[in-house]
């Protein structure tokens, strides 16, 4: 039940395939423009259809491979272990998909082109796996050593989480305006970037000297960016488990197919509102439940795990069938 509720979850996410087509609407009835439209439109529908078929079967077979490495986890380490791999695999989930929202924001600023999108993609991932397990190492030691810690971890999620529920009202405008960004200024102020591109090269000469081009540049915030998130997904995994076996798998399976992810629904991220405000409920209820635990009130995984579930599964259900939409259209 729980690995069919887990494959459930995850295939709302990623239903309704990558990409959402967009109308033309054209107000001249010259023939070469309609048919310069329609050839584009044509273009787009073939662009997206291959974009399915090479990214979601890698998609869903990296969910299929949690799902199977979950199974295992119950199997030989009981029901307790299992869970709270399930529990902390979808959290990490479902923050990775929020995290898609800002990485998105950072190319499109830095017009990086979709080829150095999946080089900066390899390379960031890569860098997450060795920095999640470093996190979830020093955070496991610093609870072992000091239990009272789990109290801040608790103090991080419920400010996380009111950051959240409170700020959905931001100009999106502003926020995808990158210059003024403290993790943007922070680069540039070690880095000196070039003005363009030099293909997928990460450093150009200029005038016989060395210098960053500005996909290093995108590489060093979409990095730092991730430290940033790993703010709130450390605690939220060792508010769920203190296991760091079941803590790292669970974070490994949820980031090893994000990069399949980010293309397959990079022109639909827009379409799933609903998901930060369910991950900031869900960031509020972990926080709430270390609370809690520290006071003595015990909550079992098996409902954190319903919980969790519910919370993301119904910001998944409310983004496709958005019952305000039309009232909101009118």
């Amino acid at each position: 039940d729980v690995v069919a509720a887990v494959l459930a979850t995850a295939g709302l996410v990623l239903w309704r395939g990558a990409c959402r087509r967009r109308a033309l609407v054209l107000h001249s009835a010259r023939p070469p423009i309609a048919m310069c439209a329609a050839t584009s439109e044509k273009a787009e529908e073939a662009a997206a259809l291959a974009k399915r078929e090479t990214h979601l079967p890698k998609v869903l077979g990296s969910v299929a491979a949690a799902a199977v490495f979950g199974a295992g986890v119950l199997l030989f380490k009981g029901l307790d272990a299992g869970e709270e791999y399930f529990a902390a695999y979808l959290i990490e989930y479902s923050l990775s998909i929020d995290n898609l929202f800002v990485f998105l924001v950072i190319f499109k600023y830095f017009q990086c082109t979709p080829p150095n999108q999946e080089r900066v993609l390899n390379y960031g991932l890569i860098t997450a796996a060795v920095l999640r397990f470093l996190f979830l190492l020093l955070g496991e030691e610093l609870l072992q050593k000091f239990s009272g810690a789990i109290v801040v971890f608790g103090g991080i999620l419920l400010y996380s989480s009111y950051t959240i529920l409170s700020g959905g009202g931001d100009d999106e405008e502003e926020d995808e305006d990158l210059s003024d960004n403290n993790i943007v200024k922070f680069v540039r102020s070690f880095l000196t970037v070039s003005d363009r591109y030099d293909g997928n090269r990460f450093t150009t000469t200029v005038d016989g000297k060395t210098i960053a081009t500005p996909l290093l540049l995108v590489l060093a915030v979409v990095e730092l960016s991730d430290v940033v998130f790993a703010t709130d997904s450390v605690p939220a995994v060792l508010g769920t488990t203190q296991d760091l076996f079941v803590a790292y798998t669970s974070n490994l399976f949820a980031i090893v197919g994000l990069r399949s992810l980010f293309f397959l629904l990079e022109e639909s991220l827009d379409q799933f509102k609903y998901i930060e405000p369910a991950i900031g409920a869900v960031l509020g209820f972990i926080g709430a439940k270390i609370v809690a635990e520290f006071a003595g009130y015990d909550i079992s995984t098996t409902l954190s795990l319903g919980v969790v579930a519910s919370l993301l599964g119904s910001g998944v259900l409310l983004s496709l069938n958005d019952p305000w939409a039309e009232a909101e259209a009118e």
